[in-house]
């Protein structure tokens, strides 16, 4: 008996795993044969509920053609729409295209969450790279509840989550006057986080916290670098809110015993902001916790501040607020910019900040492996493919024909990474216990 329902159970794993890949273009799921999505449909079966609650830790999809979500004839449904079935899976978009995405709905009731993007909520260990959303629109009616937007992810929910080299597009709009919207990430919960290399064109725009990379950062530690944003960004709520260039509101949970520092790095935001009820900065909105928000080297270039507006960031600034630049010709409250200090930042003329030499002297932007400019037309834009590779921290590899050409690496806190002998990248998440959190293997991008 006891064979017959090992041979039983043994059969059902094999056609589990059978109709688990049935449901997609290709592909079993591990990371030498990843899931492969082609189609819309693909897309929708990640969102299945059932394959969500079997546990998507582990899983691995790569993203095969550009793809096309319909717009409003077929409104989107976010994979994993709500918390408690997170996506926890790595989904390398691969660089293709997923346009026209199309939200338009009623948010959460009173007391609920909802989270809306491509993905809902993705969850401890998750990495979503390459994705890249062209566009369409968000729309999330209020409803009493909170509710939480952005192109990309709705919100990080767990520790040592990573969104890497995305972009976003769509326009994010949410009334809730609970919650908060980001271009790429809505919010950030947990501890060694990472959006790195992203950016958005978007305009958007949240009852509370408004950010043009991440609406709200609530976390251990974490790390937004080398982003830039240039839609116009608003939070039009009265309950508290903020509005910054490239993050809406951040918070750490670190105390002096135990530090955890969320840093906002090398990153640059135009367009517009605006928070009438509240507070509009150039880059961060507020910062709680402030002894622990590092924000360093970023520039501020909007037309204009509207909302007791800073040039850089609102609310309490410390030391760790430094070296950071804001547009000459900046209207803060419809006025000149009245000083140069910390919080508004040191002066850049619109003709430096088209400059590499304001960048890259001034700023230690590296312009050979990460950022490009055509030099008195634009500001600078991200040069394409940065991955994952050998050496301390987030490293930025360009890759012709298979070989590495150019790298540089990026001391982040608490990120270790080496090279396998087969070539795939092995990254470990460490503490300051010196406890490695998680390992990720990642690809080189194609």
């Amino acid at each position: 008996m006891k064979k017959i329902t090992l041979i039983l159970a043994a059969f059902a794993l094999l056609f589990s795993a059978q109709t688990m890949s049935a449901q997609f273009s290709g592909g079993n799921g591990t990371e030498a044969n990843p899931y492969l999505i082609s189609t819309k449909a693909d897309l929708e079966a990640i969102g299945n509920s059932a394959f969500l609650e079997a546990g998507t830790a582990g899983l691995y999809f790569e993203q095969t053609a550009d793809i096309d979500l319909g717009g409003e004839a077929t409104p989107w449904e976010p994979i994993s729409h709500f918390s408690d079935s997170s996506f926890k899976g790595t989904y390398n978009g691969n660089g293709k295209k997923i346009t026209n995405i199309y939200i338009n709905t009623t948010g959460a009731s009173d007391g609920q969450q909802e989270y809306f993007g491509l993905f809902g909520v993705v969850g401890v260990g998750a990495v979503i790279q390459d994705v890249h959303i062209v566009g369409g629109s968000i729309t999330v009616t209020e409803n009493g509840g909170s509710v939480y937007a952005a192109g990309v992810v709705g919100r990080v929910n767990g520790n040592d989550v990573w969104i890497l080299n995305c972009s976003n597009s769509a326009n994010v709009t949410s009334t809730a006057n609970s919650g908060a919207a980001g271009g790429i990430v809505g919010r950030i919960d947990g501890d060694g986080g990472i959006v790195f290399s992203s950016y958005n064109t978007g305009n958007v725009s949240s009852g509370q916290y408004t950010g043009g990379i991440v609406g709200r950062g609530y976390a251990g530690s974490a790390t937004i670098q080398d982003c830039y944003s240039v839609g116009n960004i608003s939070s039009t709520g009265s309950d508290s809110p903020y509005a910054g260039g490239i993050a809406g509101y951040v918070y750490t949970s670190g105390t002096s015993t135990a530090p955890s520092f969320y840093t906002v790095e090398k990153c640059y935001a135009a367009g517009t902001v605006a928070c009438p009820a509240g507070t509009a900065a150039g880059i961060v909105g507020r910062a709680t916790n402030d002894a622990q928000v590092i924000v360093l080297h970023n520039v501020a270039l909007q037309t204009s501040l509207d909302g007791k507006g800073k040039g850089i960031i609102g609310g309490n600034v410390n030391t760790g607020t430094t070296d950071n630049y804001s547009i000459s010709t900046i209207l803060i409250d419809g006025a000149a910019k009245s000083a140069t200090t910390a919080a508004h930042g040191l002066d850049v003329t619109p003709e430096d900040a088209k400059t590499k030499l304001f960048y890259e002297t001034i700023l230690d932007w590296d312009f050979t492996d990460d950022w490009t400019i055509v030099e008195g037309v634009s500001y600078p834009t991200l040069q394409a493919n940065p991955v994952i590779s050998a050496g301390t921290g987030i490293n930025r590899v360009n890759v012709e024909n298979g070989a590495i050409v150019a790298q540089k690496y990026y001391n982040l806190q608490g990120i270790e990474v080496s090279a396998s002998a087969t070539g795939v990248i092995i990254v470990k998440n460490i503490h300051a216990s010196g406890a490695v959190s998680s390992t990720k293997e990642l690809k080189l991008a194609k």
